[in-house]
């Protein structure tokens, strides 16, 4: 058998739970499962071309069996979680954060622990947003911006993980899986919002006694960027992801960094560097805020926001926008109002419990050296197989088919550009976010 180890480190704390959502540990069927989700969105456009998405989904799903196995099929290869290395290498053990909030309190200056109003809206259901002032007598307690509703692995540990491949296994089909690693380690995480950054993980090392797949990390901008194109062939993207029925790299997707300064003067590559990863993450979260929060007079905690979506304030309030589906719906649903009164957007035929459709835009936080990156991920692809429910304040319910692509509403737009819009990519029907700036490094 061949033996690849892989080494990560944690960037950025980790929500990853078991049953009663206590983060023990990380297991193997989780790695499994990321690195399926990354094989199949980097290959899928291969078996998509001249084909329809039923044959194409047929064949990708035969050759993920061959290469990941099945419930009637053993995977091409064994893989095992080791624990992590360096002073803290019981990652079992030592680097479990409690729910009493330690490490997560208001911010603080200078604390690298702390977490801003921007990370804790991406980390909205793990995290505290906002002070809770609480009923003791009802059971309810006072709670602290930052405090956690669930335990999490904290970030600056490693681990390690060793697959083992059978002798069966071909060159093309290690390939492929270690393709999948290195996309997994460069953009990639493991946990609960994910996609919004938290669970963050860098590949650190990659070797092999019998096999040439040694690995650096990136040590500055461009080295990281280098390692993301050499795994995109120049024709990968050449199909557009209109219909695609999952996420998968397509005509419409790219890549972006992050600037943390916005001035009259060029950027510097320092500006995209950050000494803190949730530091890197809060602005993220703030940019994001900014861009699509209506907030509170103006604000969303000590954060202004632009208030820019005011067809989607107007259609909750007095339905009065006449797309009847707010466009942020972009962002992923559920997108309530209301929760308890199911006023919102959600997916149809889901009782009470809101339809979930993950974001198409995924944010990573990544280390390169001792600093940190922000990178935002666009990958969309046809957004939902089912109607999207509206229902507003007046209990006005709507349901339609909803497309990224399609424009619609007061300013003829479609989720597409609200997603673009907001790293200032596309045609400008929104106004980009004003905290950070975005340059496309893919393609």
């Amino acid at each position: 058998m061949f033996e690849v180890t892989a080494t990560f480190e944690i960037v950025t704390p980790m929500f990853l739970g078991d049953a009663d959502q206590q983060a023990n540990r990380i297991r193997e069927s989780s790695i499994k499962g990321a690195l399926a989700f990354w094989w199949r969105a980097l290959n899928y456009c291969k078996f998509a071309a001249n084909k329809s998405p039923e044959q194409a989904l047929r064949e990708m799903q035969k050759r993920e069996l061959e290469l990941f196995g099945g419930p009637d099929r053993q995977s091409g290869f064994l893989l095992k979680v080791e624990r992590g290395i360096g002073k803290d290498d019981l990652i079992h053990e030592r680097c479990i954060l409690g729910k009493d909030g330690t490490g997560f309190k208001t911010p603080k200056r200078n604390d690298e622990r702390t977490v801003g109003v921007g990370a804790r809206y991406l980390g909205y259901g793990l995290i505290n947003a906002f002070y809770t002032r609480g009923n003791p007598e009802k059971g309810n307690p006072e709670k602290q911006p930052g405090e956690l509703e669930r335990s999490c692995i904290m970030a600056n540990r490693t681990f390690s993980v060793s697959f083992l491949f059978n002798r069966s296994m071909s060159e093309t089909d290690i390939d492929e899986i270690t393709t999948a690693i290195k996309l997994f380690g460069l953009l990639g995480g493991l946990g609960s919002r994910v996609r919004r950054g938290w669970g963050s993980v860098s590949l650190i090392k990659l070797q092999s006694d019998s096999l040439d797949v040694k690995w650096s990390p990136a040590n500055n901008k461009q080295s990281y960027q280098d390692q993301l194109a050499a795994l995109f062939p120049k024709d990968q993207m050449r199909l557009s992801g209109c219909g695609f029925p999952l996420t998968a790299f397509a005509k419409e997707s790219r890549v972006w960094m992050a600037d943390k300064k916005l001035s009259n003067r060029k950027s510097s590559s320092q500006d995209a560097i950050w000494n803190n990863p949730l530091e890197a993450l809060d602005w993220l979260g703030r940019a994001l805020l900014d861009y699509r929060a209506w907030g509170r007079n103006g604000k969303f905690g000590e954060q202004a926001v632009q208030q820019q979506f005011i067809e989607d304030h107007h259609w909750f309030r007095k339905g009065s926008n006449d797309g009847d589906i707010p466009f942020r719906t972009a962002f992923g649903l559920p997108h309530m109002y209301d929760s308890k009164k199911h006023q919102g957007v959600s997916i149809a035929d889901n009782g009470d419990d809101p339809g979930r459709r993950a974001s198409p835009m995924l944010m990573h936080i990544h280390k390169i050296g001792g600093s940190f990156v922000a990178v935002v991920t666009l990958i969309p692809t046809s957004y939902a197989q089912k109607d999207i429910i509206a229902k507003n304040s007046r209990n006005q319910t709507t349901s339609k088919h909803f497309d990224l692509y399609e424009r619609y509403g007061t300013k003829k737009a479609s989720g597409l550009d609200v997603l673009m819009d907001f790293v200032g990519h596309r045609d400008g029907k929104f106004s980009p976010n004003r905290l950070i700036s975005f340059t496309q490094v893919l393609p």
